[in-house]
């Protein structure tokens, strides 16, 4: 059960409308014209590192590793690739 600041509980109405609202404010971000390479760590230790890419188009890839040195070079390498106007993976 929601609550409101003052302890009283928000009806299923209201809640609605505070979501919609939300939603209508949401302001969704102009895409690039270039990728964005990142590498994400472990959420918790005996995960991979992840490396993103988010394309242009709004594709969005990702490949596992299992250090960030590995996860970093290939995103150098993508990177690189992405300069050269082609790819290597």
């Amino acid at each position: 059960e929601e609550r409101l600041a003052c302890g009283a509980s928000k009806t299923h109405t209201q809640r609605q409308s505070t979501n919609a609202s939300f939603a209508n404010s949401v302001v969704k971000p102009a895409m690039s014209k270039k990728p964005a390479f990142v590498v994400y760590p472990p959420p918790i230790k005996g995960f991979p590192f992840l490396t993103v890419t988010l394309h242009p188009d709004g594709t969005v890839t990702g490949q596992q590793f299992e250090t960030e040195r590995e996860a970093s070079d290939f995103n150098k390498e993508l990177a690189e690739a992405y300069k050269d106007g082609g790819t290597k993976h």
